[in-house]
């Protein structure tokens, strides 16, 4: 097999002035030092304090522990020209990007909770390549083989290395645990060398089925405290990413001024077992602040009005198409379910492949307040979709 490693080059004009007091014993934390690339194509390092980094950002830096560095602090008068030498020879697997989480996730905790370190060498088992933060999108990325990483925890959440979720093979990336020494500068400790602990750059590390539920539900904890709003577990499914979101309503009259623009909150979730993979997506409406939402009467024609206003096409040209409605546990669904047509030559068959399941939760009788949920679901029975919104519990709770 042929492993392809992408190398990390530096082509430095000039460093910023480092203070000097690095540890050179066998401390099991060094406090790491940030590179950064400038405007101008310069490179710039210096030790990095929590308040350093915006909410949503990142830098790389080296592992303290590894060669490179470990031949920078031995040196007799460390100093910024001899740090620009054993960086022009460091190699990619000495590299982890500092991430200071978006504010939705932590990130605008003023302590380390809210920062994460990772390798920025992907663990895709057919090539190694350099991931990167995609701030826009909340998540790593790895530009090659397409494998996403959820910035939380730096579990694989799309791609070919996916599967390592039931192989029990690698399933994140590789990280640095983190802290802040007495001077409040941000340390990295030591990594154990383990798959199964710190993990292994380009390797990676496991993070077992129970720990990984743990993780994204501290996760969706984070989230809910920074919205304000309960988000839910769905069994068997990882949260992916959570996301605001926003849309025009259009009016019944078509007329651009008295278009409604919606706000939303978008949680996605992602399943994989030895059948394949399948998805869950919930779009939340706060019936509260856009009360045009509201399903005053039980009643599918209103329902139907209200998705196509929002954008969500009732009607369907797949092969198979149908809808139903009715009530579970107070709440009030239409389902819409879609069959597409699947094959290119001969007779074309059908498959499932979506349904969308659209429930308004109301907070009192009257219907006042509440939400409105449209669940999307892929790969999935409309049986496992109405056990879902059957189990859904999203009300307000305090963020404070």
């Amino acid at each position: 097999m042929l492993v392809t490693v992408v190398a990390i080059g530096v082509v430095v004009t000039s460093l910023a002035t480092i203070g000097l007091g690095f540890d050179v014993g066998e401390s099991s934390s060094r406090r790491i030092i940030a590179i950064e690339q400038r405007w101008d194509g310069s490179i710039t390092a210096r030790y990095v304090r929590v308040s350093d980094l915006k909410p949503n950002s990142s830098m790389l830096f080296l592992d303290p522990f590894n060669k490179t560095m470990q031949e920078f602090y031995k040196g007799s008068n460390p100093n910024p020209v001899s740090l620009i030498r054993l960086l022009e020879k460091a190699d990619a697997y000495e590299y982890y990007r500092l991430i200071r989480l978006p504010e939705m996730y932590g990130g605008d905790a003023n302590d380390i909770s809210s920062y994460r370190a990772y390798s920025i060498v992907g663990i895709n088992m057919l090539q190694k390549c350099l991931v990167g933060y995609r701030s826009e999108r909340q998540w790593i990325e790895d530009p090659c083989s397409g494998d996403v990483y959820r910035v939380w925890d730096g579990i694989v959440i799309y791609g070919y290395s996916m599967s390592g979720n039931i192989t029990g093979s690698p399933n994140a990336l590789a990280r640095l645990r983190l802290g802040v020494d007495s001077d409040g500068y941000i340390v990295a400790f030591k990594g154990d060398d383990s798959v199964r602990g710190d993990g292994i750059p380009g390797h990676g590390r496991i993070i077992l089925g129970k720990d990984v539920m743990d993780s994204s539900r501290a996760m969706l904890n984070a989230v809910s405290k920074h919205l304000g709003i309960n988000l839910p577990m769905i069994d068997g499914y990882i949260p992916t990413r959570v996301d605001v979101w926003h849309r025009w309503m259009d009016n019944i009259n078509s007329n651009m001024q008295d278009k409604q623009y919606i706000d939303y909150i978008n949680v996605s979730y992602v399943g994989i077992n030895s059948t394949g993979i399948s998805r869950y997506t919930l779009s939340i409406f706060d019936l509260t602040k856009h009360p045009i939402l509201r399903l005053e009467q039980r009643q599918e024609s209103s329902a139907l009005t209200i998705l196509n206003l929002l954008g969500y096409n009732s009607e369907s040209d797949s092969c198979r198409y149908e809808k139903s409605t009715g009530s579970t546990d107070g709440k009030y669904y239409i389902l819409i379910s879609r069959w597409y047509l699947t094959g290119s030559t001969g007779e074309l068959s059908c498959s499932i492949l979506e349904h969308t399941m659209s429930v308004w939760i109301s907070d009192d009788a009257d219907g006042v307040g509440g939400y409105l949920i449209i669940v999307v679901g892929y790969m999935l029975s409309s049986e496992e979709m109405l056990a879902t919104v059957k189990a859904l519990d999203i009300k307000e709770i305090d963020s404070s």
